[in-house]
Order: C-alpha cells, then sequence, then structure tokens
C-alpha cells in the first residue's frame, strides 16, 4: 500500500488557516494538518564575501586607491542544499559551486607636471580594479525530453545580462543546461585538467572576470531566470514529486488531474510530501487512499452520492436510534479575518507579488499569510487567495452520520447529499470507518457554498469578490546604531523598521532598497512583520546618564505594535531597548494612554555610546522599539560608509518607482568606538599638560569588567587641541595619555597654565575616528 508521509515538518498551511477545534478542512479533502507543509522561503542561497577597509598611506608617497586586503573568496560547501525546479519558467538563486581568488588589475595614473615654471614631479595615482571568475549551480537537470535555455541574470536585484543582448560587464557567460559530459574549460584551466567533474546531473552557469566595481567589489548575490522549452502538466509534476518522496509508479494515480504547472523552485532538504502540498493548495487538488494506491484529483470531479432519508441513523437491531446527522460549528473568532497569498509573479520578472482576499465586513479573527514558492499569474493568486479564505467560512461545520453496509464503497472524498427533513447538506467524507456489521460511522465537511467548479482548476466560483491588497505607504526607519547584538560587532552595517504609516492599513511586509545614484536600486533588506515605531510627541528632556531618569517621561503616539512594562533587573538584562532620534534608551515602564498613545518612564539614558545624543531632542521624533524581533540588519560595504545614499522603504507589490527617495550618510557605527570617558588634565611646574582618559569598549560586557576588551586591531587615539572651535593641534599616541607641552601650547597660540578644550578620538582601522569625548581641562 502506498504511504506518503504529510509531516509535522509540513503543516503551516493548515496550522495557520484551519480552525483551532477540528472543523473544516480547507484544502478540499484533508484536514488542515494533513494538507499543511510550508517550509517558508525556498529562494535563498548565496555568497557574501567580506571585504577589509583599504589603508590610504601618507603624504608624499604615491596615492592608492581603495584596495582588498584579502582576494581569497569562501566556496558553497559540501552539502550545500541543491535546487529543484518544476514548470516552464523559474526564478533560481544561484549556488556558487566554484570561485578562485580575485583578480586585481593595478591602473597607474600620472599626475601630471608641476604646473606654470614647470619642472615635472607629478604624483602617480593608483587605483585597483576587481574581477571574478565563478561558475553558479542552478540546481537539478531538467526532466527528460525538456531543454532549458537562460533567460536572465540578476545581480543584487539588477538585471546585468539578458538572452540576446549585449554583456559590458564580463568577458563571457557559459550556460549547461544539464547532461554535458565535460567539465568546463575555465574551471579545468586553475584546477587541473582531471580535477574538475562535468556536473552532469546540473543546470550550471560560468561567467568569465565579472567587473566588481558596481557590487562594491564583492562577488554579488545571483539570481536567475530559466525556461524549459516544453511546459508541465500537473500529473507530471506530482508523479516526479511522488517519486523522488519514494512511491514507486504503481502507487499513485494521477490520471484524473488536469492542468499545467507555472513554476516551482525547492531549495534544501525539502520533502516531496511538502512539495506536493504547495501544489494541492494551488490548484484546488484532493487526495485519498483508493485501491491501495494514493489518488489524486482536482476539487469539484468528486463522486457525488444521494443518501436517502431512510438509510441514516443506521444501528445494530437492538441499539439505540443514532441522530440521523449531527452537526458541529466552528466560532468565527477561530476563522480568518483575511488570507495574503506571496507567489512568484512572471508578469514582473519573476519578482515575488502578493494578494490578500478579506472578508469586508468581518473584523474578527486573525490575518494569515501563505507563502507559495510557485509562478502564478495574478488571477491565479487571487484565485488561491480567495478560495483559502471562503472555504474557511463555508466550510466550517463539521458533520457525522451513519450508514448501512449498501454504502460499503464509501471513500474519503466522496460528496454524499444526506437530506434531514426539508434540508439538504453536502459533506465531503473525510474519515470512513467500517465498524461491526459493516455498518459506517462517517465524518466530513458540510459545504455551505460551492467554492469551486469542475474543469479548469484556475477558476473558483467565489460567490463573494474579495477585497484585493492595496500596498501601504511604509513608515521606515533606518538607524545608523552601534551594534546592538555581539553578532555585529565586527560587521559594518545599519538596523531598520518597517511599518504601514496608516495603522488600520494592510501589511504583508515590505523590503528596503538603496542606490549610489538615485537610478538603479538594489534590495538591502526586507522584514515581514511590522516594527513597532511612531513618533514622540514632544522632545524628551535633558536627563542623566549612568543612572534612571525618574524625572523624565516620553510620550509615543505608537503606530503598530505595543509595549510592555520590564522590572529593574530584566531592563539591566537588555529589555525594552528602543532608538529615540539618535538616542538608544531603555524604560521600565510602559503605560498605555489610548488612541495608540504610550507614556514610557523610568528611563535609562545613552546606551551603547549614544550619551552625546542626551541634549539633542527637538520637537517630534522617532520612536523605534528594538526588542520586537521586527527589526532588520543589512550590511554596509565599508567603501560606502561616509558617501551619500538613496534609500526606499518599499511596501511588498508597490514598484520601487513610486516610492520616494531619502538621501542619508551613513558612518558605520557598529564599528565605530565609542567615546573615551574620564578625561583628566595635569600639569608639571613648567605647565606642560598630561592628558589621559580611560577607554571604552564595544564589547557587550559585564559591569565593571576589567580589563575592558579592546575589539580593535590595535589600540590607537587621536587628541585634538582646539582654539574656540579650531583645531590647532592633533597629537597621536598609542596609550590612553598624550602630552601637550607649554613650548606647543604657546606655538598654539595658547596661554601655558589656562584651560585647554580636547576632543579625544579612538581609532578604528576600518572606520576611522570614533565617537569623541570632549573636555576642557
Amino acid at each position: 500500500m502506498a504511504t506518503l508521509v504529510f509531516g509535522a515538518g509540513g503543516m503551516a498551511i493548515g496550522a495557520a488557516l484551519a480552525p483551532a477545534t477540528g472543523g473544516a478542512s480547507l484544502l478540499l479533502g484533508l484536514t488542515g494538518a494533513q494538507v499543511g507543509g510550508l517550509l517558508g522561503s525556498t529562494l535563498g542561497g548565496f555568497l557574501d564575501s567580506t571585504i577589509i577597509m583599504p589603508m590610504l598611506f601618507g603624504k608624499g608617497d604615491p596615492v592608492q586607491g581603495p584596495r582588498l586586503g584579502d582576494l581569497s573568496i569562501q566556496t558553497a560547501s559540501d552539502g550545500s542544499p541543491v535546487k529543484h525546479c518544476y514548470g516552464p519558467q523559474v526564478r533560481i538563486a544561484g549556488t556558487i559551486i566554484w570561485v578562485p581568488d580575485l583578480i586585481e588589475e593595478e591602473v597607474n595614473q600620472d599626475g601630471g607636471g608641476g604646473g606654470k615654471g614647470g619642472g615635472g614631479g607629478g604624483v602617480t595615482t593608483s587605483t585597483f580594479r576587481y574581477y571574478a571568475h565563478c561558475a553558479i549551480s542552478l540546481g537539478e537537470r531538467p526532466p527528460a525530453g525538456a531543454v532549458a535555455s537562460l533567460v536572465r541574470i540578476i545581480a543584487n536585484g539588477k538585471t546585468i545580462w539578458e538572452f540576446g543582448g549585449p554583456d559590458h560587464r564580463s568577458t563571457a557567460i557559459r550556460f549547461y543546461p544539464g547532461g554535458q559530459t565535460t567539465p568546463d574549460s575555465l574551471i579545468e584551466a586553475y584546477d587541473g585538467a582531471g580535477n574538475v567533474p562535468a556536473y552532469t546531473e546540473d543546470a550550471y552557469v560560468v561567467i568569465e572576470r565579472l567587473a566588481l566595481a558596481d557590487f562594491g567589489n564583492q562577488l554579488p548575490r545571483f539570481e536567475f531566470i530559466v525556461r524549459w522549452d516544453v511546459g508541465l502538466s500537473l500529473q507530471g509534476a506530482l508523479g516526479r514529486l511522488l517519486e523522488r518522496s519514494g512511491v514507486s509508479s504503481t502507487e499513485y494515480d494521477v490520471s484524473r488531474v488536469q492542468g499545467c504547472i507555472g513554476g516551482l523552485v525547492l531549495s534544501g532538504p525539502v520533502t516531496g510530501a511538502a512539495a506536493i502540498e504547495y501544489l494541492i493548495a494551488a490548484y484546488n487538488l484532493s487526495v485519498r487512499e483508493s485501491g491501495g494506491k494514493l489518488e489524486f484529483f482536482n476539487a469539484g470531479s468528486e463522486d457525488v452520492i444521494e443518501v436517502a432519508p431512510a438509510d441514516l441513523a443506521a444501528h445494530e437491531a437492538g441499539g439505540d436510534t443514532e441522530r440521523p446527522l449531527m452537526l458541529s460549528d466552528t466560532s468565527e473568532n477561530e476563522l480568518p479575518r483575511d488570507v495574503s497569498v506571496r507567489f512568484i509573479n512572471p508578469d514582473y520578472a519573476n519578482e515575488q507579488g502578493s494578494v490578500i482576499a478579506r472578508r469586508g465586513t468581518i473584523n474578527r479573527g486573525e490575518s494569515r499569510t501563505v507563502d507559495m514558492p510557485l509562478t502564478l499569474t495574478l488571477e491565479q493568486a487571487k484565485d488561491v487567495a480567495g478560495r483559502l479564505l471562503y472555504s474557511s467560512w463555508g466550510d466550517r461545520e463539521s458533520a457525522e452520520f451513519t450508514l448501512p453496509p449498501s454504502y460499503l464503497a464509501a471513500q474519503e472524498g466522496d460528496i454524499y447529499l444526506v437530506y434531514v427533513g426539508n434540508e439538504q447538506h453536502s459533506v465531503r467524507l473525510t474519515e470512513v470507518t467500517r465498524g461491526a456489521n459493516y455498518l459506517l460511522s462517517c465524518k466530513g465537511i458540510v459545504q455551505r457554498g460551492q467554492t469551486s467548479i469542475q474543469g479548469n482548476p484556475y477558476v473558483s466560483d467565489v460567490r463573494d469578490n474579495p477585497a484585493l491588497y492595496t500596498p501601504p505607504m511604509v513608515l521606515w526607519n533606518i538607524m545608523d546604531a552601534p551594534a546592538l547584538v555581539p553578532a555585529h560587532l565586527d560587521t559594518s552595517g545599519y538596523y531598520f523598521g518597517m511599518c504601514a504609516l496608516d495603522p488600520d492599513a494592510a501589511w504583508i511586509g515590505a523590503a528596503m532598497y538603496d542606490s549610489a545614484d538615485g537610478v538603479t536600486f538594489g534590495q538591502s533588506g526586507s522584514l515581514v512583520p511590522e516594527s513597532s515605531q511612531g513618533f514622540t510627541t514632544a522632545a524628551l528632556a535633558d536627563g542623566p546618564f549612568g543612572f534612571w531618569d525618574e524625572g523624565n517621561s516620553l510620550t509615543v503616539d505608537l503606530k503598530h505594535g505595543d509595549l510592555a512594562n520590564a522590572t529593574d533587573l530584566e531592563v539591566f538584562a537588555g529589555a525594552n531597548r528602543a532608538m529615540v532620534g539618535d538616542e538608544l534608551i531603555a524604560y521600565r515602564n510602559a503605560t498605555p494612554l489610548g488612541s495608540r498613545l504610550w507614556r514610557l518612564s523610568g528611563l535609562l539614558r545613552g546606551l551603547r555610546g549614544t550619551e552625546q545624543f542626551i541634549g539633542t531632542h527637538a520637537g517630534t521624533e522617532r520612536f523605534v522599539a528594538l526588542n520586537t524581533g521586527s527589526v532588520g540588519f543589512a550590511p554596509l560595504a565599508l567603501s560606502t560608509v561616509g558617501a551619500n545614499r538613496k534609500f526606499k522603504g518599499v511596501g511588498v507589490g508597490a514598484t520601487v518607482a513610486s516610492v520616494t527617495e531619502s538621501n542619508l550618510t551613513l558612518q558605520g557605527n557598529t564599528l565605530r568606538p565609542f567615546a573615551p570617558c574620564l578625561i583628566t588634565g595635569t600639569r608639571d611646574v613648567s605647565n606642560n599638560l598630561t592628558i589621559g582618559w580611560t577607554r571604552r569598549t564595544r564589547e557587550f560586557v559585564r559591569l565593571l569588567s576589567q580589563p575592558a576588551p579592546l575589539r580593535e586591531e590595535s589600540e590607537r587615539y587621536q587628541v585634538d587641541i582646539l582654539s574656540g572651535l579650531t583645531v590647532v593641534r592633533t597629537i597621536d599616541t598609542t596609550s590612553p595619555t598624550a602630552t601637550y607641552s607649554a613650548a606647543n601650547q604657546t606655538a598654539d597660540g595658547l596661554t601655558p597654565g589656562d584651560p585647554v578644550a580636547v576632543r579625544i578620538y579612538q581609532l578604528s582601522a576600518a572606520v576611522g575616528r570614533g565617537r569623541a569625548g570632549s573636555a576642557t581641562i
């Protein structure tokens, strides 16, 4: 007998949509748990190499442009997930399978003569360009009889090559569709003859000498659009997946399934059962065991049997008479208010699209989201969303009844028309138990409204037109903040939060985009959950640093989310962190005031080196709660630190062009040292000034831990001496002390013995000066 386990790892569709107390099956034939199995995003897998900040040489030496300190790149390791592709056109995130060290090319440019009067002596400027060879796997080879073709290459969200078009960034691009018997010549030239596989079972792409300047001198994240020259039927896709799961061709029957699949990409250890569940949900299929086989068929093509009223309530002779029909309902509070479906949209370069079906007059229940790694047209996706929503409401009742032995042919998935009085109930059987004397105990789902019609599986007869999802305006915040978790201490990057500007707008996610020129935008990060963020209603007053601020409170207009109280110990341990303007605070008390207003009190100020912003608040400012699991982190190339860039927060379903950009210059503050503290000055009898200070650490350490970890490549400082607002001298030192002689004070226009204004910076090899510690000593 055929066995196919729809296991615990694959229950998200059912768990997300099915009622909590049994009740209606949403997928027309199985319970929610049986047909669940959404395993999340499958379009992953890319290489993200790290670069080292270039060092600049001193004045008088030849000038060198930015240069990478390490040209090696880590390749994908053995055991990396293999992608499996089904359907005529798919978008695939490639997996690097081979990449040698980067190619460095030095370009020297003579700065020219010495100007009027001649003499030469110009400075030669050296710049460096970087290139990469790479091979990227697109997954398993196409099925027998299909020929694959490469349609488009996308790098960091930007199309860099299309079939038939020019290629300005690389020397050559070669596509191997699978079935090849000889290795690629470039790989063999590097690794040696006999050392390179032909990757016969894979489709893969080789790119020669890709210019990396447009990608921050890093290998970009590749995606590929691939087209097979023959379509794939649902029958064929189901058969391949079943046999991949170990079910032989004699143990299943897909002959009653109609329709074609648009595209399905599976990545990693996704079971065949989980993949089949995607198809069941998207194409409105039913499955049952019949005659020792798994039988698949389109919903709407079930056998329909009419039950004579006299056959209901069958029971053993002398036994109690059963009730003709027992019905149980599901509470409306357990049913979804709306259902969102995310899918791959072939009309928009196979990027992610989304639709939402909503019951416009219903405010109870939760919003549910279903991610499908399937290529669907917009109409197909609307059909799926509407069917899942309205099935959950229309098929909310369950039924139980008994039948005599004359109905022994009853099977799960059949439709039984049951009459009680003048009322007809259409029941889809989900369980049939044969008991003593062959009496049948039947359980099923009562269909109150037919949600699909027989025939084309893409068409649904949804009674009400569900409201389509409209991408909201996005409230987004970029926080160029110190590292907020230990994992980011050595990574240049920034934090971001996003939510709908309208608190009542539907939300299914958003993405951050950035650009150097304001023309070409690439995605830098994304969020599915809405961030808990909003605005302060008035400026946060100046307050103490280093102990509780009990004198000030903060009122926040929160666009999304809720806040909560925490104990002193919980706050000390990291709870209730928030960004107010550019100051990182913590709060102990969160009091709801109604209308999304909250009053925060019991504050800790200037955390993680942000004490310089304590007295800078004015008017209304951003507020972002950081402990909600809804704040994202995006890497920032060191080459872009200090450069102006354009940013956009774009809701899922909206176009990048429809959103207004904002200009920001990020400073790489996750790597920036904190300001030195406890600055002192002592003078000898000659008024030579010795300046001292205490170094702080970016490391997450216990209070008063000694010594503070350095967390930098070496210990280095710069001390600026100021006269008014003018820096008159800078002192370099490798220890937390510096000497400012009386002679130098006089040379700088200061009077020895008078107070001296200083600014002290710890230096980072990656981003230069840290935060300034200031004092007059």
